[in-house]
Order: structure tokens, then C-alpha cells, then sequence
């Protein structure tokens, strides 16, 4: 089991082992890709895998307008650079059920460390999941397993997403 604080050591691939850097509540402690059943979500195997721009939070994702609630402006501009993404990655649609792994990549700062400011990783996989959907699937109802990590900073952030079928 992993923490919420989680933060890998390593990157993941195949067979490496993996340690938790920053909590010792729930070690991962010395596990293969294999033993950890989190890691699935990561090998893109008859799946794809994207590299997104840092999502936007989900406080600015919707809108109240009118008695509805509504795409924000930032949500429309952030799903038109994933849909851009995603035709150039030649994403096709999923029809049955489907997993999505996270790895969102917080920002670096001027200085070469991790922005103090962060989403929150289920903020992330909630923008994600519904810039995704009418893209590489048809419904969010589709996605019947998730995982999510945080991963190295890099400069302007970003969010590494892996969608495959999802085995039962």
C-alpha cells in the first residue's frame, strides 16, 4: 500500500524496486514492478501513454452559468491542447472499460526546486479524467481503475498520463 505523500525514488520500469522518499508511514520498501499492483497503471502495454501540460485546478475547472454548471474558460483552452496532443499521438477511442495512471510533474522553480504550490493529486486525476473523456473514451464511467503519483519536478509541470484497458 502507498501513502498519499508518496514520491518515488526511482523512476518506474520494468523491475526496478521502489522506495518511498519522503514518508515512512507506509513504506513501499523493496518491491519489483511485478509485486506492486499500483504500478499497472504505468506500463502502457496495448495502452497509451500521453504527456500533458500541468493540469488546471479543479476549482477553476467548472463553472456555475446560468443554473448549469459549465466548462471554464481554462478548462475549454486546457482540453484543446490535449485534444492537439492526442491527434498527434493518434489516440484512438476506448470502447470498454479502461484504467488511468497519473503522474503528475510539479512545477520547477526559477531556482531549480519544487514550486511550494501544487494541485492535489486527486484535483489532477479529476481534471484529467475529464479532459480525457469524448477523447480516449467515451464516458468517465469507463474508468474502472486509477492510480496516481507525484513525479520529479520539471520546468512549466506537466502530467504523465497511461490509459489501457482495464483488466478484470
Amino acid at each position: 500500500m502507498t501513502c498519499e505523500c508518496v514520491r518515488l525514488a526511482v523512476r518506474i520500469s520494468g523491475g526496478e524496486s521502489l522506495s518511498c522518499s519522503d514518508c515512512s508511514r507506509f513504506p513501499l520498501g523493496k518491491r519489483t514492478t511485478e509485486q506492486t499492483s499500483a504500478v499497472n497503471f504505468w506500463t502502457p502495454e496495448q495502452g497509451v501513454k500521453l504527456r500533458l501540460p500541468y493540469p488546471v485546478s479543479a476549482n477553476r475547472y467548472w463553472r456555475h452559468f446560468r443554473g448549469r454548471v459549465v466548462r471554464s474558460a481554462a478548462a475549454n483552452a486546457y482540453r484543446a491542447q490535449i485534444v492537439q496532443i492526442a491527434m498527434k499521438a493518434g489516440v484512438l477511442m476506448f470502447d470498454g472499460s479502461v484504467s488511468l495512471g497519473i503522474h503528475l510533474l510539479p512545477k520547477l522553480t526559477k531556482k531549480g526546486l519544487a514550486s511550494g504550490t501544487c494541485i492535489d493529486l486527486s484535483n489532477a486525476w479529476k481534471v484529467a479524467e475529464d479532459a480525457l473523456q469524448g477523447i480516449a473514451y467515451h464516458n468517465d464511467r469507463q474508468v474502472r481503475g486509477f492510480g496516481a503519483l507525484f513525479g520529479d519536478p520539471v520546468e512549466n509541470g506537466g502530467l504523465v498520463v497511461v490509459i489501457k484497458a482495464f483488466d478484470t
